[in-house]
C-alpha cells in the first residue's frame, strides 16, 4: 500500500470501508469510556461483556452502540488476527490529519487493512498472523491477538487493503521492535557527537573500508554542502555508478537517518514529484508529492536503474522531466482529471542516486538532456588475499562498519549544519575562488563536454556527427561542488585543491567505454600520448577494438590519431590536443 492519507467520514462509526472478512465475524460488541478506560459492553443486554459469548453481528453491535449512546464498537480478535496500533502516529486536526513519516513506514511495511482509532491519535492495522511468545514493546507500539478487544471506527486509510496475510511482514516488524525502545527514533539511531571534524570521517570511513570509498563519501558530502550556499537556483545532481557490490550504496547508507537533511526513497520516478493520479483527491495528492518533502534537503536515490532502462526516447523523456525539476524553481504539470497542480518558487534539494553501470543508449541522451547530473564511478573493491581476508574475518561485520561510518560522517554533517545555519545561510557573494580554481574548472568543463559528446554514424563512409552539451552548464555544477567541498573543509575560498573533488567528478561522466582511454590520455604521467599497445592495456580490449576507440578520440576531438611512419609495422598512436594538457596546478585524482 502506497497511500497512508486519512479520510474522516464526520460520523463516528462508518462501516461501509471495512472489509467483508471482517463484517460477517460474528465477534461485535460495544464499548464505554469509564474514567479514561474502555469497558466491553455486550450489544444484547448492555452488561459488561465477560466472554465471546457476548459478541454478535456488525450490525446488531452498531445497532445497540447507535441507540444506546455506547461510545463506539470492537472487535473481538480470533487465533488468525493480529491488531498493531501505533500509538501518537496522527497529527494535524480532525479535519486535517496526516501520518507521522515513522508510521507511514510500518504501514507501508505491513501493507494490510488500516484505520484511526476512536481518539483521532493512533493508527490501527490489523493482518492474520502470529504473535511471537516474547511481548513488544515499545514507546509508540501496541500488539493484540486472540481474544483481546479491538474498538474500531472504520474510518480507514485511503487506499486501504482488505485484511491481508502478513505472517513474514509482521515478524519482520516485531524483530525491528525487539532491537529498539522506540520505533519512531530508531530510523534515527545514531547518537550524535560533537566537533567531529572531517579528519575524523575521512580516518574513519577509511580504516572501515577504503581510500576510494572515503573519496566517494568526500564526493557525496560536497554536494550535499552545495546547499549551505544562498543566491542559487540550481540543484546538484550526482548518480554514483558501479557493479553490484563496488560499494556505491554503502556510501548513501553513510547519510540515511538524519531526517533534517536527508530524504531516503529506494526508488523514484519522474512523476513521483507531482503527482496525478485522478482516484486520488487534492488533499491526498499534496500528501503523496515527493517534491515538497524533499524541499531543501538531498535526496538519496537507491535505485536509478529503470531511469536508464528501455529505448532512447523513453531515458530522453525521463531526463528532461528530471532537468526541468533540478533548475530548482519547482514543478508545475497539466492533467485532464486535475489541471494544472505543482509548486512554484525556490524547491531547491541536492540528489545522490545510485546506478549499476549505464548502457550506449542511455549515454547518448545524457549527452544531450543530462546536464544537470554530473557521475562518480565506483571502482569494484580490491579482490586480492588480503583485503578479502580482512572483509571476511576482520574484527568487525560489514554492518558495524557501516554504523561507525554513520555516526562519524552524521556528527559531522549535523555539527556543519547547525554552525552555518542550515540552508541558503552563506551568501555566494561570501565564496570566492583562486585564480587556478577559476581556470581549472572550465577546464573540466570541457573535459566533460568533449568526452560524454554524442557521436552519430553516418552511412556512406561520411565522418560522423558529434552533438556537444553545453559547458556553461555542466561547469555551473562542478563548480558548486567545489564550494561544497571548500564548505566541508571549513573555507569560504575555493582553491584547487577543492577542485580535485569535482576532477574526480568530471573524470567520471562519461561512457565506461571511453573512460579508461580518456584519463590514461589525461594523466600527465603518460605526456599526452598513448600508443596502441598503451591504449589496449589501459582500456583491457582486443587490438581492434582499442584502434577503433583510439579513433573514437579523434572524433571527439579529444586527442589525434595517427599512423607511425616507417617503422613497417603500421603502429598507430595517440596524442592529446593542446587544450585538453592537464594543468600543472590541479593534482590528477587517482581512482
Amino acid at each position: 500500500m502506497s497511500s497512508t492519507d486519512v479520510r474522516i467520514d464526520g460520523s463516528a462509526i462508518t462501516t461501509q470501508r471495512l472489509p467483508t472478512e471482517i463484517q460477517t465475524l460474528q465477534r461485535w460488541i460495544c464499548w464505554q469510556s469509564d474514567n479514561g478506560e474502555k469497558q466491553a459492553v455486550a450489544p444484547e443486554s448492555g452488561e459488561s461483556a465477560v466472554s465471546l459469548n457476548d459478541a454478535t453481528s456488525l450490525n446488531e453491535a452498531k445497532h445497540s452502540f447507535e441507540t444506546e449512546g455506547h461510545d463506539g464498537i470492537a472487535l473481538v480478535l480470533d487465533d488468525e488476527l493480529v491488531a498493531v496500533r501505533l500509538l501518537d502516529a496522527v497529527e494535524g486536526s480532525s479535519h486535517n490529519p496526516s501520518i507521522e513519516d515513522w508510521a507511514k513506514e510500518v504501514i507501508d511495511s505491513i501493507d494490510s487493512y488500516t484505520e484511526i482509532s476512536p481518539s483521532g491519535d493512533d493508527v490501527l492495522l490489523l493482518a492474520e498472523g502470529e504473535v511471537p511468545d516474547d511481548a513488544i514493546d515499545t514507546e509508540e507500539v501496541e500488539v493484540s491477538s486472540v481474544g483481546s478487544i479491538v474498538p474500531i471506527t472504520g474510518k480507514a486509510l485511503d487506499s486501504s487493503p482488505a485484511v491481508q496475510r502478513r505472517q513474514d511482514e509482521l515478524e519482520a516488524f516485531f524483530e525491528r521492535c525487539k532491537r529498539c525502545d522506540s520505533i519512531a527514533d530508531n530510523r534515527q539511531s545514531v547518537e550524535l557527537e560533537d566537533d567531529v571534524t572531517l579528519a575524523d570521517v575521512r580516518e574513519t570511513v577509511v580504516k572501515n573500508f577504503d581510500e576510494a570509498q572515503w573519496h566517494l563519501t568526500e564526493a557525496i558530502l560536497s554536494t550535499h554542502a552545495t546547499l549551505f550556499v544562498g543566491g542559487v537556483q540550481n540543484c546538484a545532481g550526482l548518480i554514483v555508478v558501479g557493479q553490484s557490490g563496488a560499494g556505491k550504496t554503502t556510501a548513501l547508507k553513510f547519510f540515511e537517518g538524519l531526517d533534517e537533511q536527508f530524504y531516503r526513497s529506494d526508488e523514484v520516478t519522474p512523476a513521483s514529484f507531482v503527482t496525478h493520479d485522478a482516484s486520488l483527491s487534492e488533499e491526498r495528492l499534496k500528501e503523496v508529492d515527493l517534491l515538497p518533502r524533499i524541499k531543501h534537503k538531498t535526496l538519496l536515490c537507491h535505485d536509478m536503474e529503470t531511469w536508464f532502462s528501455g529505448d532512447r526516447e523513453s531515458i530522453r523523456t525521463t531526463m528532461s522531466r528530471m532537468t526541468h525539476l533540478m533548475d530548482g524553481e519547482g514543478l508545475t504539470r497539466d492533467s485532464g482529471s486535475h489541471g494544472k497542480r505543482g509548486y512554484e518558487g525556490d524547491f531547491r534539494f541536492s540528489f545522490i542516486g545510485a546506478s549499476t553501470p549505464l548502457k550506449s543508449r542511455a549515454w547518448d541522451v545524457m549527452g544531450n538532456a543530462g546536464y544537470r547530473f554530473v557521475f562518480y564511478h565506483k571502482e569494484p573493491r580490491p579482490d586480492d588475499q588480503e583485503t578479502l581476508r580482512n572483509n571476511l574475518f576482520g574484527e568487525s561485520s560489514y554492518e558495524e562498519k557501516v554504523a561507525e561510518c554513520r555516526q562519524k560522517i552524521q556528527s559531522f554533517v549535523h555539527r556543519l549544519w547547525n554552525e552555518h545555519g542550515g540552508y541558503g545561510s552563506i551568501p555566494d557573494d561570501e565564496i570566492s575562488s583562486s585564480e587556478d580554481a577559476e581556470k581549472a574548472i572550465p577546464y573540466l568543463a570541457n573535459i566533460v563536454k568533449f568526452s560524454r559528446a554524442t557521436v552519430t554514424e553516418r552511412s556512406g563512409g561520411e565522418t560522423p556527427s558529434v552533438s556537444q552539451e553545453d559547458a556553461h552548464r555542466i561547469g555551473a555544477v562542478l563548480r558548486e561542488i567545489a564550494k561544497g567541498r571548500a564548505l566541508i573543509t571549513g573555507e569560504k575560498e575555493v582553491d584547487v585543491t577543492n577542485v580535485v573533488a569535482s576532477a574526480r567528478v568530471a573524470l567520471s561522466t562519461m561512457p565506461d567505454k571511453r573512460r579508461p582511454l580518456v584519463r590514461a590520455l589525461l594523466n600527465p604521467s603518460n605526456n599526452g600520448q598513448l600508443t596502441r599497445s598503451e591504449s589496449q592495456d589501459a582500456l583491457g580490449v582486443s587490438k581492434p577494438t582499442a584502434i577503433k576507440r583510439m579513433k573514437l578520440m579523434d572524433t571527439l576531438g579529444i586527442a589525434d590519431f595517427t599512423e607511425v611512419d616507417g617503422d613497417g609495422r603500421g603502429t598507430t598512436k595517440l596524442e592529446l590536443k593542446n587544450e585538453f594538457e592537464w594543468p600543472d596546478s590541479l593534482t590528477f585524482p587517482a581512482r
